[in-house]
């Protein structure tokens, strides 16, 4: 999931990673502005967590959802269900 929250990416990144997602933020360059791009990936079973706590922290970001099939180094989080 790539959210690109309008305002305070780095507060969005930490109430994530606080919840437990793994997330790394990149810059990039909008139509007409630079933007913090948030990359995360999930597993599918924690996409509805992922989304209401997007919907919860930053309603008005822009979010693309992509169908990971293979990943390689790095670390997916298990979500502890409530």
């Amino acid at each position: 999931m790539q959210p690109i929250p309008n305002d305070n990416p780095y507060r969005l990144a930490y109430h994530l990673r606080d919840r437990g997602f793994g997330i790394t933020t990149i810059s990039g360059s909008g139509m007409d502005s630079n933007r913090t791009i948030i990359l995360t990936t999930t597993m599918r079973k924690n996409i509805a967590l992922l989304s209401t706590s997007l919907s919860e922290l930053a309603p008005d970001a822009f979010v693309s959802v992509l169908d990971t099939r293979t990943t390689m180094g790095g670390h997916v989080n298990r979500i502890p269900r409530g």
